[in-house]
């Protein structure tokens, strides 16, 4: 008992206290360490060697494995998703602290952490690693639509990060992601987007996409049309603006559909906010007994609802029966935060930074005496801000002509500048009672001071009798305008400085063969023009503005047929490029499908390269990254590096 005693302080005495402890207690100390091993190496002998062995390999067979694990098993390079939070009125929030609070692993696994840290002890630089080191670098968006307004993001079939590319294929109803690796670019992953079951019809060339700044969501709007079943003509238009959470890129989880009324038209993505227009069209002989035949309608997993009478405005005298619909949709949670529209104003919409314009073109009728009326098109527009909690609209005013589209609108210092076709003429009445009606078009351009709503400066008719707009495209104090008369297939283009509006300044460029159907501001004073040469040709063009005239500089054809959607053409200021998809007769005057870049290398437009890349023009993108070009289809990515 008493060497059992002695044996238990043995560790908790402090060596030196032992030595200069009695010798008798000493020496008692020493006697029970000796019984203790002696008892230990009894038992010991007692167990075969053989045992001994098994038991000790499979004791190593254990701990290389769990070594191996804890070595090999990579780290989670994403958060885990959060899709079963979907229901909480904090969804959103959940998103985004889901994403703030992960930090990306520095390393694969462990055995890179263990590498590199006992590398640290070899490396000459040695010390703690700072704090730039220590946090890994985090995905960061990326635009690739050449947008109209800086910061006012559009609906496209491409966006990317700077290490994934998402392309929508709508043509096969699937979100395409790759990866970012040059000439070893791959699809990592796909998605295939549900549509409507049997009986409806997508018109797959309107499909658009968003892409959130915080790299979690994608936004997919999908027009659809619920077919009549007694008829192989018309039907009911709707589209959906489908959520997926792209959390996980391995695990693609849809979380929501809203669907609304109509033709959808455009979009825009402000500061996480989705801002969607669209058309409603009331049927002739419409049955009002139902509103839904009548009113533009959101669906939602709570049902349909109206828009309410407060929020539809209308003029005394209507012009149509078709609405502009807006729709302010929260991106991330997909909450519809307003739901407004417009009878009767259903032509072009331009979304400024501050507002939405929404415009109606209308004839007015002015008796000039009992045989005569001078007939003239009018445009009224109306600004709406769409920043707050509500749609706040503001009072209208008017112009003469119409509006081709969004490029012709821009707010700039606190003014609209709008160009417009002018289209008047003169009705007469003859005697057998017929009306004889002899249009003239031309074009103007006027500038509205938005606080007083009064138009304070213009240049009325400044075009040849007979042509129209056909594009615009402001810059600054600058705008340009191409004008045309299609069946001669000849334009001028228009160089107006507004700098000072009491005295503006215009130039032209005499009249050139064929006409722009897109104007871009190219950067260092430079303007391209996207458009026609002729009958069934593609004509690229530079212009410059040199000793007061539109002088043109150079210019690239191919007989050729391509997009007329903006979208779909990559521009690149910075290099120069310019690159669309069409369908015809390359520079080797082979027929086929082919996407090709475009550069202005030593002051003339060259072919960089051109892709064999099938599939409809529409539907094809490309973009510049790192030297390297990707051109997406259809049917595929082709990667080549042109620089």
């Amino acid at each position: 008992m008493k060497n059992k005693k002695l044996f238990k302080a043995f560790s908790d005495i402090d060596q030196k206290f032992i030595e200069e402890a009695d010798p008798k207690n000493a020496k008692e100390v020493k006697k029970a360490y000796k019984s203790f091993y002696k008892d230990k190496k009894r038992k010991e002998e007692k167990m075969p060697w053989s045992l001994k062995r098994k038991i000790g390999l499979g004791i190593c067979a254990s701990l290389v494995f769990a070594l191996s694990l804890w070595l090999f098993v990579p780290y989670r390079t994403t958060p885990k998703s959060v899709a079963k939070f979907s229901d909480s009125e904090y969804y959103s929030i959940i998103q985004k602290l889901n994403y703030a609070t992960f930090q990306k692993p520095e390393y694969k696994n462990n055995f890179e952490m263990v590498v590199d840290f006992l590398g640290s002890f070899v490396s000459k630089k040695g010390g703690a690693p700072g704090i730039n080191d220590m946090a890994p670098p985090q995905s960061q968006y990326q635009e690739t639509t050449d947008n109209q307004v800086k910061g006012i993001i559009e609906g496209d079939l491409i966006k990317r990060s700077d290490k994934n590319i998402f392309y929508l294929n709508c043509s096969n109803k699937i979100l395409e992601v790759y990866d970012i690796n040059g000439e070893n670019t791959k699809k990592i992953t796909e998605y295939n987007v549900a549509v409507n079951k049997k009986g409806y019809y997508s018109p797959y060339n309107e499909w658009e996409m968003f892409l959130s700044e915080d790299l979690t969501t994608v936004t997919i709007i999908t027009p659809f049309v619920v077919l009549n079943p007694d008829s192989i003509f018309g039907g009911k238009n709707y589209y959906e603006i489908i959520t997926l959470d792209i959390s996980d890129l391995n695990n693609i989880v849809e979380e929501s559909r809203t669907c609304v009324t109509g033709n959808y038209k455009s979009s825009r993505l402000i500061d996480g906010k989705l801002l969607i227009i669209s058309e409603f069209t009331v049927q002739n002989g419409v049955d009002f007994s139902k509103e839904s035949n009548f009113l533009p309608q959101i669906i939602t997993d709570e049902g349909a609802t109206s828009v309410d009478i407060k929020d539809i405005v209308a003029p005394t005298k209507l012009t149509s029966a078709r609405y502009t619909v807006l729709c302010k949709i929260d991106q991330i949670s997909a909450e519809v935060e307003g739901f407004t529209s417009f009878l009767s104003y259903s032509d072009a919409i331009y979304v400024s930074e501050n507002n939405a314009y929404i415009t109606r073109s209308y004839t007015e009728k002015t008796k000039i005496n009992i045989a005569q009326k001078r007939v003239v098109t009018k445009t009224e527009i109306i600004p709406v801000s769409y920043s707050g909690n509500e749609f706040e609209v503001k009072d209208a005013f008017i112009v003469e002509g119409s509006v081709l589209n969004q490029y012709s609108l821009d707010e700039y210092q606190g003014n609209l500048r709008v160009v417009t076709t002018t289209n008047e003429g003169i009705e007469e009445k003859t005697f057998g009672n017929s009306v004889g009606y002899t249009p003239v078009t031309n074009a103007s351009l006027y500038v509205i001071n938005l606080e007083s709503n009064e138009i304070v400066a213009s240049v009325e008719k400044f075009a040849p009798d007979g042509e129209t707009v056909q594009s615009v495209r402001f810059d600054k104090n600058f705008a340009y305008v191409c004008t045309a008369i299609i069946v001669t297939m000849t334009d001028p283009v228009f160089f107006i400085d507004l700098t000072d509006l009491e005295n503006i300044k215009m130039s032209d460029s005499g009249v050139i063969e064929g006409y722009s159907s897109s104007l871009v501001d190219f950067g260092e004073g430079l303007l391209l023009g996207i458009g026609v040469g002729g009958w069934g040709t593609l004509k690229i063009e530079i212009y410059a503005t040199v000793d007061g005239a539109v002088t043109s500089l150079t210019s690239y054809v191919l007989d050729a047929r391509f997009s007329d959607n903006y979208k779909a053409y990559y521009i690149d200021r910075q290099n120069k490029l310019v690159g669309l998809g069409f369908t015809g007769y390359n520079s080797q005057d082979m027929y086929g499908e082919w996407y090709v870049l475009i550069g202005l290398v030593d002051g003339q437009l060259t072919e960089i390269k051109t892709f064999n890349l099938a599939g409809n023009y529409d539907y094809k993108r490309g973009v510049l990254i790192d030297g390297y070009f990707y051109a997406f289809g259809q049917y595929g990515v082709l990667v080549e590096k042109v620089f």
